[in-house]
Parts: structure tokens; C-alpha cells; sequence
């Protein structure tokens, strides 16, 4: 830890797994270490950040896995200047790993309701998508150049705090979830039919603490980097889908059993609680391995 930390930080766990969606909705990418930015997780080396790609319907507005549980079956990977998508069944899409500007259009994506700058990757990565998933569909990328989502700029009242740095690409709300190994396996002893921690596709996972440990952390340091606990993060139907059959949960499990134990926050409603969302405030380097110090909140 080359940064200090505050005085009432102590070890709370151990970082088991970092990983990076850079698709929204699609599969993740493990690493053994990513570079921790404002804008989400970010890998140096392919020079990606977190959720920088996004599919659309034909006018550029988001399609998630909550309206086509197959697009979590669909792996990303990077392969030199390649970007590739595989899918069962499928021949791998290959395309640049950035998009040329002057070979595709730029256009105005849509995510919930904000409108975010991209280019448009084409009519190859465009058929690709339209034949594995059965209907028309675009992908749209998202380059560090352009501006990207000011989470201080929106009304929701968990962003009042945020800084003008503190942006978001396609992520729903907040570029960082953390989860805990105890949380996931604690849920599991309640279902009938365990699921894996990638129904809830947290960027940070945890061993060695309690369940739920995690929702009283406030500032989290992890190497080089410090994060803050903005809110729980409240679940939707996307943690239904199986992440291996692209298939909801006829019985919307985890969804169901979340909702008898974890609905501990009024403004959420029916939203049960599982996870951290968290913002950067200070970049650095994370490791799996790595020790996890904390605050606790009081």
C-alpha cells in the first residue's frame, strides 16, 4: 500500500477475482490486475475501460441482457488491434479494437435516457448480432476521447456527492460493483439451485470475510487505490438470467429469496440489496491477491 490510509481502516478480506465487461451485458473478462479509474475499471494494455462497447436497436437506443437474456452467452475478447465476439453456435466476429473514425459513423447512443457520443462499429458487427440474437441490432463504442456520462449532473440523490471527475460510459449508474464470496455462498445455502457469482457481475469480489460484511465498508483500499461505498447496490431481473444458458429463471431466482431477507432500503421498494456500488477516489493499480483494508461505517 504506497498511498496512507485512514487511521480506523483494517483488513477486511482479500481480492479473489477483478473482472472487466467491456460489453454492456455481455460475458467478462477476468485479469490478475486492472488499473482503477474514475471512469471505471480500465485495462492499460488493450486500452479499454469497463462497458465501452454497448448493443443498440437500430436507432442507438440500449438493448441489455434484461430484454435479451442472450447477449450474457456472448463472450468479448481482444486479440492485438482485434476485438472479437464469440457466441455458441457462431463464426467469431472480428473487427478493430477501435473502431476508425472515419470509417464509421458517429452517432448519438442512448442509455437510460442520457445521450452519450459513439461510433457506430458497422454493418459486419451489426449482422453478426442481428443473426445470433434473432432481431436487428447494433453495437456502438465508446472512445476515451469523447465525453462520457458526469454522474454529478444527474438528479438521483445517491450521485449529490459525486465530483466533477466522476464519470460513468454504459454503466447503469455507478462504474464499480463489489460483492463478496460470503454474500454469494450465504444466498446460496437459501436456494435450492446455487448460482454463481456471475448472476450479479460484480468487478470486484472479496473472500475471507462474513456475508454482507461489505455493506457497512465506507472507504475500501485496495493497492493503490481507494474506492467509496456509495450506496447497495439494488438488484434487478438481470440476476435471473443464467449467465451460461442466456435463459431467465422460470421461478425469478435468486430474485425471489433476495427479496424475503435483503430489502432493507425503502426508496428500492421490491430491489433487494447485494452488493456495493462504488466511485474512484483515488486511480491506482489492483492485484487479485491483493488485501482489502476498510472504514466501517458507524
Amino acid at each position: 500500500m504506497k498511498e496512507k490510509m485512514h487511521k480506523r481502516s483494517k483488513v477486511v478480506g482479500q481480492v479473489s477475482r477483478i473482472t472487466l465487461f467491456p460489453v454492456k451485458s455481455m460475458k467478462g473478462v477476468d485479469y490478475e490486475e486492472l488499473q482503477c479509474c474514475v471512469r471505471g475499471c480500465f485495462d492499460p494494455e488493450d486500452e479499454v475501460f469497463d462497458r465501452t462497447w454497448m448493443v443498440t436497436d437500430n436507432h442507438h437506443r440500449f438493448v441489455t441482457a434484461r430484454q435479451q437474456p442472450k447477449l450474457l452467452t456472448i463472450q468479448p475478447s481482444f486479440i492485438g488491434d482485434d476485438f472479437l465476439l464469440d457466441a455458441p453456435g457462431m463464426d467469431s466476429l472480428i473487427i478493430p479494437k477501435v473502431p476508425c473514425p472515419h470509417g464509421h459513423d458517429s452517432v448519438t447512443s442512448v442509455v437510460w435516457g442520457e445521450k452519450v457520443k459513439a461510433y457506430d462499429a458497422g454493418e459486419k458487427a451489426a449482422a453478426w448480432l442481428s443473426v445470433y440474437l434473432g432481431d436487428a441490432f447494433r453495437l456502438v463504442f465508446h472512445p476515451q476521447h469523447f465525453e462520457s456520462r458526469d454522474l454529478n449532473r444527474r438528479a438521483d440523490k445517491w450521485c449529490s456527492e459525486a465530483k466533477d471527475e466522476d464519470q460513468i460510459i454504459y454503466q447503469d449508474l455507478f462504474p464499480y460493483l463489489l460483492l463478496s464470496e460470503a454474500s454469494v455462498d450465504d444466498l446460496n445455502s437459501r436456494l435450492e439451485n446455487p448460482i454463481s457469482v456471475d448472476n450479479f457481475r460484480p468487478n470486484i469480489v472479496v473472500s475471507g470475510c462474513s456475508a454482507y460484511d461489505e455493506d457497512k465498508w465506507e472507504d475500501i483500499y485496495i493497492g493503490d487505490a481507494r474506492l467509496v461505498n456509495v450506496k447497495p447496490c439494488n438488484r434487478c431481473v438481470l440476476t435471473t438470467v443464467d449467465p451460461v444458458k442466456g435463459v431467465k429463471d422460470p421461478n425469478l431466482e435468486p430474485l425471489k429469496t433476495l427479496r424475503k431477507y435483503r430489502l432493507w432500503k425503502e426508496e428500492f421498494k421490491d430491489s433487494p440489496m447485494f452488493g456495493i456500488n462504488l466511485l474512484s477516489s483515488r486511480e491506482g493499480k489492483i492485484k487479485v491477491g491483493d488485501s482489502v483494508y476498510a472504514t466501517i461505517k458507524e
